[in-house]
């Protein structure tokens, strides 16, 4: 029986990471679709809202027109424009700035459209920005070295890849103020997707449900940067960065989705919001510009 669950156990993380590791590889195929749709904007001369970013802005997992930079682009009755792109971490965000394509391009000429993303950036009324947590999975054997000696309780290969990522959200923050001076910048704050692991871990053996709640407190230390694993603190960090920067503001995203399941899709280790969460998250941002934003966390 030990024997059993020590395999449900070890079946578990493996499915965790493959299932990590898949996400974080999975732009291509979205951002093939959706190109031509990406290039609608400038409608009758409506404000101008721009999605920066990663699968959360991009909207991973749904159709075109239902994530959250669509909905609040539309509560606002904005042109919109989404520059997002799944799997992308500050440096791919930082490339995609200075007009060229990220290395999640390579290999595909629908990714990627010369010069859009500052084009767009520099005509930009609102910029909305979900950025940081591919930090600390794009490295695929990093992530798993951080996973297990954040296990054993050392934080050192955690706390230099925090490093990279506050020093990567600083340059695209000023990369944006240097393409546009004006526009104000609504940050999302980042999030663990732990907040679902009860739900996919139920009804495993005895024994897989410790297993699953341990891996992804791990993975709420491994996107965290604070030894005792609070998201709450790369957050801070990255505040802290934009309080020399004018115009950045913070919606709080991992407030509003921390322990509602029900707004993550349904995947095997939930990550993405799925289109309720979205709307959620959408009118925030949305509600936020109609009150001249006051967002804080």
């Amino acid at each position: 029986m030990r024997k059993s669950k020590g395999g449900a156990a070890v079946l578990l993380f493996v499915s965790f990471v493959l299932f990590i590791l898949a996400v974080s590889g999975c732009a291509r195929a979205v951002l093939r679709v959706r190109a031509d749709e990406y290039r609608q904007k400038y409608q009758g001369g409506a404000p101008l809202l721009v999605a920066l970013g990663d699968s959360i802005t991009n909207g991973h997992g749904l159709p075109y027109g239902l994530e959250l930079g669509a909905v609040a682009a539309r509560e606002c009755g904005f042109s919109y424009s989404n520059n997002a792109q799944s799997g992308a971490a500050t440096y791919d965000l930082l490339d995609r700035l200075c007009g060229g394509p990220t290395a999640l391009d390579a290999g595909d000429a629908d990714a990627y459209v010369s010069d859009r993303t500052p084009k767009d950036v520099a005509a930009a009324d609102y910029i909305v920005l979900s950025v940081g947590g591919n930090d600390f999975l794009a490295d695929k054997a990093r992530f798993l070295e951080t996973l297990l000696k954040t296990a054993a309780g050392n934080t050192s290969v955690l706390e230099e890849t925090l490093a990279r990522a506050a020093k990567g959200f600083s340059d695209c923050l000023k990369k944006i103020r240097a393409l546009n001076a004006r526009a104000p910048v609504i940050v999302l704050t980042n999030y663990a997707p732990q907040t679902a692991h009860k739900r996919v871990v139920e009804g495993l053996p005895d024994g897989v449900p410790k297993a699953g709640a341990m891996l992804f407190a791990l993975m709420d230390q491994a996107m965290s940067g604070t030894p005792d694993g609070r998201v709450v603190g790369f957050n801070r960090r990255c505040r802290d960065i934009a309080a020399d920067i004018p115009a950045v503001y913070f919606a709080d995203t991992k407030a509003l989705i921390d322990g509602r399941p029900e707004l993550m899709q349904d995947e095997p280790f939930p990550v993405h919001p799925n289109a309720d969460g979205h709307a959620a998250i959408g009118r925030l941002v949305a509600d936020a510009i109609k009150d001249a934003i006051k967002l804080t966390f």
